[in-house]
């Protein structure tokens, strides 16, 4: 009942007929049928039914605006459909993306959309020449980083170094970069 069948007719006694079925079927709302026996023949012996066994495939459509999604495509009524994304994805210029479903599976009992939540993060630097900075990393963005440097500090050769400012916090709703001034 699928397709467009080819070579149905009337064949002489003794001639081989030949039929064709298109497949897979066009799509219609991400639904759309297979068999694994688009052609074949028969020798014309007596009156023929040719019967095509089909299958129907669900399409599984991933959206995700970052993470190189994998795994849409077509899949079999009841198959069990495995996709990912990479997570975090493109990190450049200190911002990144990241999402807490970076992998999952679906059934398919019909077709299937799955839409990927991103959040932005941006990257916290400390320059510093002297001392351990703490709170350097990733942050979502709006979150509020809280950054801490040990000072006063001694280095080799007894000379003591000291900032004005060996703590902070800032918005991350960008990258950002936090230069520590230090005195001798």
């Amino acid at each position: 009942e699928q397709g467009a069948p080819q070579g149905s007719g009337w064949y002489a006694s003794g001639e081989e007929a030949s039929w064709s079925v298109p497949s897979p079927t066009e799509e219609v709302d991400g639904t759309r049928y297979v068999t694994s026996t688009p052609t074949g023949s028969v020798v014309m012996d007596g009156p023929q039914s040719i019967d095509i066994p089909w299958t129907t495939q669900y399409g599984l459509t991933i959206n995700s605006d970052h993470g190189s999604p994998v795994g849409a495509g077509w899949y079999a009524t009841g198959e069990e459909a495995s996709w990912s994304v990479t997570s975090p994805a493109e990190e450049a210029g200190g911002t990144r993306y990241v999402t807490a479903t970076p992998t999952g599976s679906v059934v398919m009992d019909a077709p299937q959309m799955i839409d990927i939540p991103w959040t932005a993060q941006y990257e916290l630097t400390i320059n510093l020449d002297h001392g351990t900075p703490v709170g350097a990393g990733w942050y979502a963005s709006g979150e509020e980083a809280s950054w801490s440097v040990t000072s006063p500090t001694e280095e080799a050769g007894g000379t003591r170094y000291v900032t004005s400012t060996p703590t902070g916090s800032v918005v991350m709703d960008a990258p950002q970069m936090i230069d520590i001034p230090w005195t001798a």
